[in-house]
């Protein structure tokens, strides 16, 4: 019996110490994105409003010290005044005032709203798409793989309050890459360069090589961190890589069947 409460106190202690890595990850991607939103705002690249709402959208964690703090003080002061300490549409909560988290028909419908967004930027990349097409495919490509993790999550929803919130703030993060890509400039062309990074990750993992793409986009990311970037030679780069990736990708990994995105952007 020792021997079994040991072995559950030791994947216990595992499985909190992953929670908290994870919960560690997510908050220093959104002081990321914060940086990244005040140097747009400076830059003259986003309106006040659109970062506002950015920002107003990454405290929107109902987990967030933020919140805690705003719920605790009543909604005095600045938190009270940006509303931080509001009680997110995605929550519900019990008679006694405890939040109980998202339940699954609130879960699900936010998951086929954010599905429904992703299609609207599906046509409009189509109808939009440059001649060369290859800026169109770099995007589609980034939104179908969305898409395809969005079907995944709403085929199947768990009934774990845990789980549910942890969809719910995936697709938050889903919208502010929709925000991103719908608003153009360097808050897109870092959506990309983000994109591009995963697939050399995923060309890693299947065992290729990506130190020369992860250095062209590094390159690439520096030209958007200066006060004057240079959106085309970084969407040249974050273009080329993309090229690139999916040439070793096809070999490792073929598709079978081209997909409809494909056939539209073809010729």
């Amino acid at each position: 019996m020792t021997k079994e409460i040991g072995r559950d106190i030791s994947a216990a202690r595992a499985e909190l110490r992953g929670r908290r890595d994870q919960l560690v990850a997510d908050y220093d991607e959104r002081l990321t994105q914060l940086d990244g939103l005040s140097e747009s705002l400076e830059g003259g690249n986003l309106s006040p409003k659109i970062v506002g709402d950015r920002v107003r959208q990454l405290l929107g964690d109902h987990g967030g010290i933020a919140a805690r703090g705003a719920r605790i003080g009543g909604g005095g002061g600045r938190a009270g005044r940006t509303q931080i300490g509001m009680q997110m549409p995605n929550e519900t909560t019990a008679p006694s005032g405890r939040r109980v988290g998202p339940t699954p028909a609130i879960t699900s419908a936010n998951v086929d709203k954010v599905m429904a967004r992703i299609d609207g930027r599906i046509v409009t990349v189509i109808l939009n798409s440059d001649p060369s097409r290859e800026e169109a495919r770099l995007e589609l490509s980034l939104l179908t793989g969305l898409r395809r993790t969005m079907e995944q999550q709403s085929t199947d929803l768990p009934t774990d309050v845990v789980l549910l919130e942890s969809i719910m703030e995936f697709t938050e993060h889903v919208q502010l890459k929709i925000t991103d890509l719908e608003a153009g400039g360097v808050g897109r062309l870092q959506r990309l360069l983000e994109y591009d990074r995963e697939l050399a990750s995923h060309l890693v993992a299947l065992g290729g090589s990506a130190a020369h793409i992860k250095e062209q986009l590094k390159k690439a990311h520096g030209l958007l961190g200066t006060s004057d970037p240079n959106l085309s030679q970084a969407l040249h780069e974050a273009l080329k890589a993309f090229s690139r990736l999916q040439q070793e990708l096809d070999q490792r990994f073929p598709k079978s069947q081209r997909a409809l995105v494909d056939e539209l952007l073809s010729g």
